[in-house]
């Protein structure tokens, strides 16, 4: 893959960034707010992939105004869910809801306008401008190999433990992510290493797909209760404060009903679903790379 499909792939998502950026400024809408994130998880997703470079590793990095302005829409992100979460949690209760929405409402606002200050600073056009400058000439299907072989290690190093905490469970989830928006890269090209294997499409098994969609309800929910924290309401009344404690009882069993599925399926390995990165014109265990990886239950890209 020459530098010229890298600088166009890079750009599509700062693209795409830029468009939802724009509908930020008019609306701050949910939707708008979480294409701006996914995209740019998919742009974070390619850089670091391509930062994989034959025996060196040069990480190529988005601009410190543009990961600031990221950490802003998710803060905003972050509190509409709770706001969500407060008009069910409290539902038949307006005046309750009324009050703990009219709170969390004033912190969005706090953040939004920080967002519009930062957002006219045109941060992806000047990240953009940066990554651009440090693009590799290439990326070549061996570096892919080897990323894949990079993912698969360090997700065996979490599934080989005994038990797992929130922060081990966050750190699987950005790894299958970053798998997954990487998946497509060589989905048209050939390789002379490769042979046709006739296998499925990419990563397309609703195992995984639902595996990443709850490990994500449990990272909002971890959100949630940091939100619901001491930080958070130490300016609260006496009542709000203990109406949030109500819902961080609620959120907190939740958590807990979609957390012991997760690790249900995380611990049952005896059938495990494949996560296959290639077209059929690919052969991932052609790889050299790949065939000194040891053969266990998490190998050949088993997770």
């Amino acid at each position: 893959m020459e530098r010229s499909e890298l600088h166009s792939i890079a750009g599509e998502h700062y693209g795409m960034m830029k468009e939802y950026a724009r509908d930020s400024f008019n609306g701050f809408d949910h939707y708008s707010i979480h294409q701006f994130r996914v995209e740019y998880k998919k742009l974070r997703a390619f850089l670091r992939m391509i930062s994989e470079d034959n025996n060196h590793y040069h990480l190529i990095q988005m601009s410190k105004d543009l990961k600031h302005t990221y950490k802003i829409t998710g803060t905003i992100r972050d509190l509409q869910l709770l706001s969500t979460d407060v008009l069910q949690l409290l539902n038949g209760h307006k005046a309750r809801t009324n009050s703990c929405l009219k709170a969390i409402r004033r912190k969005i606002q706090r953040q939004q306008r920080k967002l519009k200050d930062m957002l006219a600073g045109k941060p992806i056009k000047k990240s953009r401008k940066k990554t651009d400058r440090i693009l590799p000439d290439t990326f070549s299907f061996q570096n892919y190999i080897r990323y894949i072989a990079g993912c698969q290690n360090s997700t065996k190093s979490i599934l080989i433990r005994s038990d797992f905490n929130d922060e081990d469970l966050h750190a699987l989830r950005k790894i299958l992510k970053d798998l997954f928006n990487n998946s497509g890269l060589f989905t048209n090209e050939k390789n002379e290493q490769t042979q046709n294997n006739g296998n499925d499409a990419v990563m397309t098994n609703p195992m995984l797909e639902k595996l990443l969609v709850e490990l994500g309800i449990i990272q909002d929910q971890c959100t949630s209760l940091a939100l619901l924290g001491k930080p958070f309401l130490h300016k609260w009344s006496k009542k709000n404060r203990k109406q949030a404690a109500e819902m961080k009882h609620v959120i907190v069993q939740r958590k807990k009903r979609v957390r012991q599925t997760v690790l249900e399926k995380l611990s049952s390995f005896n059938e495990p679903f494949s996560v296959r990165l290639l077209n059929e014109n690919d052969q991932l265990h052609d790889s050299p790379v790949v065939r000194e990886l040891p053969h266990d239950r998490f190998s050949d890209v088993n997770i």
